[in-house]
């Protein structure tokens, strides 16, 4: 009977004992950790608990030890003793701060229940968390199993914000392919500028000659960010004649296909749009066809910053016309009104997005369309290229910063002197 009695005990033994095993295995997250201890006992006890529930850990006996092996090893949490001859645990701190984040590397620092002013210190200077002496391990472990969780949560978002970082950089790609080449005209000099304040923009715009004219379109849509960016690159897919048949920019005509009148464009755009079914989001737009020969620009402004025109004898002339953003009225009320604009040899006109007469200084006051103007006017005697970088140039020192706070757009025409 006494035999039987010790193989029931040490079935019970393996039982409760496989038992007790799986519960300390129970930790979601492992990691590699330091426990930093100037006491044996501690260390030891510390490790090989730690260690019994999967944890890889290693030890560091003082300050100077620690520092060494956090430099040369990559540890997912560290156990930091306040109290330690030589170098304290808050000095050991304060050194590996100044190399590795809280989100880099978790500290959780070890103090007497009493020291509650090393335990403030400690939080002031970058620690994680904090346990008090003697070591309770049920609550040693949960805090080491927050602050893992925390670590690996952080890795997830830092690669996650990566990730996010690459696809936008691959989406501006594809803006900036939407923009214009060097456009050459026969008798006129074309110069553009786009600025994103983001990586993403909502502006939009493009120059394309057809035939003896030249499209010249520009765009803003309210709001920024990736929606008002993928918007951007809707309308420049709308706004290709490449289409054919398809494109709204495009009419039959008796033989061919010939350019839509820009008040039917328009109204094509706000119509396949359809943002008022589909969210907030509106566009404000310029748009117009200049005729090579005559010199004849037609066009529409629906909600945009009117063009600037600049004559060959130092004029100043603004032509205002009005209409709805697109995008905002049904298309049975959508009206837009065409507009002309003559130039001449010597003329020059400029259609810039609202980010150019908004834009702010320290005071808050935005620099306006007069200044804005008077701006244009008196760097009329530099090259067209030449005056878009100065007048960007300008808008910086106005507002005392290199980083806008809107997209930026302009578009530059000068019709040359024979």
């Amino acid at each position: 009977m006494a035999f039987a009695g010790v193989i029931v005990q040490l079935r019970l033994f393996r039982f409760f004992g496989r038992k007790r095993f799986m519960n300390e295995r129970r930790d979601k997250v492992l990691g590699r950790l330091l426990v930093v201890d100037d006491v044996e006992m501690n260390r030891d006890t510390l490790s090989r608990r730690m260690t019994r529930v999967g944890h890889r850990v290693d030890v560091a006996e003082n300050g100077a030890k620690a520092l060494e092996m956090i430099a040369s090893n990559d540890y997912d949490l560290v156990f930091l003793d306040v109290m330690m001859p030589q170098m304290s645990g808050l000095e050991v701190l304060t050194r590996v701060r100044q190399e590795k984040t809280a989100d880099e590397l978790p500290i959780i620092m070890a103090t007497a229940k009493s020291a509650s002013e090393d335990i403030v210190n400690a939080l002031n200077l970058g620690a994680n968390d904090y346990v008090t002496k003697p070591l309770d391990f049920a609550v040693v472990r949960a805090r080491a199993q927050t602050q893992l969780s925390l670590k690996q949560a952080s890795a997830s978002l830092a690669e996650a914000n990566h990730r996010m970082k690459q696809s936008l950089e691959a989406a501006a790609k594809v803006q900036l392919a939407n923009l214009p080449d060097k456009v050459e005209v026969d008798g006129y000099q074309f110069a553009w500028r786009f600025i994103p304040c983001d990586e993403l923009a909502g502006d939009g715009l493009n120059i394309i000659p057809v035939d003896n004219s030249v499209v010249i379109c520009m765009w803003d849509v309210s709001g920024h960010g990736v929606p008002a960016a993928l918007l951007s690159v809707s309308v420049a897919n709308l706004l290709n004649p490449g289409f054919g048949r398809s494109s709204i920019m495009m009419s039959n005509g008796w033989t061919s296909l010939k350019l839509s009148p820009p008040s039917e464009v328009a109204r094509g755009l706000n119509q396949g749009l359809q943002m008022a079914e589909h969210g907030e989001q509106f566009l404000t737009l310029c748009y117009g066809i200049l005729d090579a020969t005559s010199g004849t620009f037609s066009y529409i402004n629906a909600g945009h910053p009117n063009p600037i025109h600049l004559s060959h004898d130092g004029q100043l002339h603004v032509h205002k016309l009005t209409g709805q953003p697109v995008g905002v009225m049904e298309d049975s009320e959508c009206r837009y009104e065409t507009g002309q604009i003559q130039l001449v040899a010597g003329d020059r006109l400029y259609i810039y997005t609202d980010g150019f007469d908004e834009a702010s200084n320290t005071d808050g006051n935005p620099i306006g369309v007069h200044r804005l103007q008077q701006s244009l006017l008196s760097l009329r005697h530099l090259p067209l290229d030449e005056s878009l970088d100065e007048i960007t140039s300008q808008l910086k020192r106005w507002q005392n910063s290199d980083r806008f706070k809107d997209d930026l757009s302009i578009i530059g025409i000068e019709r040359r002197k024979v």
